[in-house]
């Protein structure tokens, strides 16, 4: 098979993003009321439907390094000015990581995880319903949570901090993760039992101190105070001498690691612009891809959404020199033509 078309430098970059956008599928609900900027610093632009921005993004001289919206649904996106008696503002949890990982794929699968514990041990447990929920992959730092429910657009500034402030335990009694010494499934309550359940999966015991953590190993390694924790009692903990106060500062511990990637600025902003999921992220290459609840619970389908969207179809790139890339994996890519995925071209040329 002939490949018609050779890419490379930026003009064949160029050509990709053009080639993306013709084509892509853009996720944007009630588009007529949003602002729109592409690339990020080209605000306050203004379509009635996404073939108009499909044909604003491609009107261009110079393809965007980044498709945005609005999270705030204007009466006027010519004039976007929020009134305070009627907020119309998607309920957006934004989580993002800067840390190092191998790969890519290792970076995706613990944002996916973090993504996953965030709505199971407190967006359901505060009454949204996983229905309404959108899940989104930015393209390079993590994923967002769009709450798609009106009943929940027109919450103000104060009433989304004040959310994000409980998710983050901030002004916490303590006393309420195990009052009375004793579990419980209430509020924050419920994050108690999600540690021993991670205890019984063999590794939430690092959230010990280290002089703690050969007390709790022992008590894991008998099968019958397991199954007494199993069931609910922590008297196994209590008998070698791990303390109320010990199991509150491990559920604390390992709260950090979700409060960590919990970005708060976003849900609480009304003018925040994200990315578009199917439009391609400048510095990665990767596309924004929008996922179900399913696919949240498997790093290969996310990857394998993130390829489709990207596109599959084999085209030639050149290289000038060697480039490594790290999606999935880390590999390196010496200098010269390569027959590749398109998704793949993008990140190549995405690093020139």
């Amino acid at each position: 098979m002939v490949l018609a078309t050779t890419y490379s430098g930026v003009q064949g970059r160029e050509q990709l993003l053009r080639e993306h956008y013709e084509g892509a599928t853009l996720h944007v609900s009630f588009p007529h009321k949003r602002e729109f900027a592409h690339p990020v610093q080209n605000r306050y632009n203004y379509y009635q439907n996404v073939d108009d921005l499909r044909a604003g993004i491609l009107g261009q001289s110079k393809m965007p390094d980044g498709v945005y919206a609005s999270t705030h649904r204007y009466l006027d996106p010519h004039n976007p000015v929020i009134i305070p008696d009627r907020i119309n503002c998607d309920l957006v949890f934004d989580l993002d990581s800067d840390d190092e990982f191998d790969d890519k794929r290792s970076h995706i699968e613990h944002m996916a995880r973090m993504t996953v514990r965030l709505v199971n041990e407190f967006l359901i447990d505060l009454g949204f319903s996983l229905d309404d929920m959108l899940f989104e992959y930015s393209g390079n730092k993590g994923f967002h949570i769009v709450i798609d429910n009106p009943d929940y657009q027109s919450f103000t500034k104060t009433q989304r901090r004040n959310l994000l402030k409980y998710i983050q335990g901030a002004n916490l009694d303590r006393n309420l993760i195990l009052p009375n010494n004793k579990p419980s499934l209430y509020g924050w309550g419920r994050q108690l039992p999600y540690m021993l359940s991670d205890m019984l999966e063999g590794y939430g015991h690092l959230m010990f101190t280290k002089n703690k953590q050969k007390l709790v190993t022992d008590v894991l390694n008998d099968s019958d105070k397991v199954r007494i924790i199993s069931n609910g009692s922590l008297v196994p903990l209590y008998e070698v001498g791990i303390k109320p106060n010990d199991l509150i500062k491990a559920v604390m511990a390992r709260h950090k690691s979700l409060g960590k990637v919990l970005d708060p600025k976003p849900t609480v902003d009304l003018r925040r612009i994200f990315r578009v999921p199917g439009s391609i992220h400048g510095k990665s290459g990767l596309a924004s891809v929008r996922l179900d609840w399913e696919q949240m619970q498997h790093v290969d389908l996310v990857i394998d959404e993130i390829m489709r969207v990207g596109g599959e179809d084999e085209v030639m790139v050149v290289l000038d020199e060697t480039t490594t890339i790290n999606f999935p994996f880390k590999v390196e890519f010496c200098a010269g033509e390569h027959e590749v995925p398109r998704w793949l071209a993008l990140c190549l040329l995405s690093k020139i």
